[in-house]
């Protein structure tokens, strides 16, 4: 049994004009009329029903004040070392693997070269 947050009534499954907030944690729904929508006001909220916020949600939305904190808790020195430490390991493979890569392009273009018959050099007269 669902009720509309706004007139706490029953929601009937087979009931058509309704409307559910898409917030995760809401997921309210709500009559039609109980959110004053005429016939094509609840039209266009059915056709943006995917992105649809009921006016609770949008509220704490407006609500919400940015932060230039940041919330994670700060790294203890260790865990800052092995961050460290594994970043230094992965540049030194990438420069290694980067190494092997040139020694490789330049053996084919070696190879292509040898197997490649020499053309003489054009001559104008």
């Amino acid at each position: 049994m669902v009720l509309c947050p706004i007139c706490k009534q029953t929601i009937a499954r087979e009931e058509k004009k309704t409307m559910a907030c898409t917030v995760t944690t809401c997921q309210a729904i709500f009559h039609g009329k109980c959110l004053n929508a005429d016939e094509s006001e609840f039209e266009a909220l059915r056709a943006l029903r995917k992105n649809w916020v009921c006016p609770k949600c949008e509220k704490a939305r407006k609500n919400i004040q940015p932060t230039d904190k940041c919330l994670s808790p700060p790294r203890s020195a260790p865990q800052q070392q092995t961050v460290d430490s594994t970043s230094q390991l992965l540049l030194a493979a990438i420069k290694n693997l980067t190494e092997e890569v040139k020694g490789l392009k330049f053996s084919l273009d070696a190879n292509a070269n040898e197997d490649t018959p020499q053309k003489p050099p054009l001559s104008f007269s």
